[in-house]
């Protein structure tokens, strides 16, 4: 391989681990920060004209800001709740336990863990054998 080719490759590498960062970095402020409040008006305004505007039993002092009011003061304890209750008695520990299971990195580290108990048992074998002499 020629200094050329190895100086390529380098560029190359550094510009598809720059590409996979910004990739990661666009989804975790995507997901995370920036698309909860956009889904959240635009479900505000979405139930707000499906559901409610054209009811006729709807009071009219419930206009779209008293309605904001509500649904918020209402939806976030909920997914509180609901959150809570997944965490410790839903699927949580569930999807916990098959992340560790397919990680590479987890199972690597399984696997050498596997390693040092199989030594550990050999090493208090031989102690055992030492004490017994």
């Amino acid at each position: 391989m020629t200094k050329g080719q190895k100086g390529f490759r380098k560029k190359a590498r550094k510009s598809l681990d720059f590409i996979g960062r910004m990739r990661l970095y666009f989804f975790r402020g995507h997901n995370s920060w920036l698309y909860l409040p956009i889904w959240f008006v635009n479900i505000l305004i979405v139930f707000y004209k499906l559901l409610l505007e054209d009811l006729y039993f709807i009071p009219e002092w419930v206009s779209f800001w008293s309605f904001a009011l509500i649904f918020t003061v209402v939806y976030f304890p909920l997914a509180i709740i609901v959150g809570r209750l997944d965490y410790y008695r839903g699927t949580y520990k569930g999807e916990a336990e098959v992340g560790l299971a397919v990680n590479p990195i987890w199972i690597k580290q399984f696997k050498e863990l596997e390693g040092l108990k199989i030594e550990l048992a050999e090493i208090k074998e031989l102690l055992a054998k030492k004490s017994e002499e």
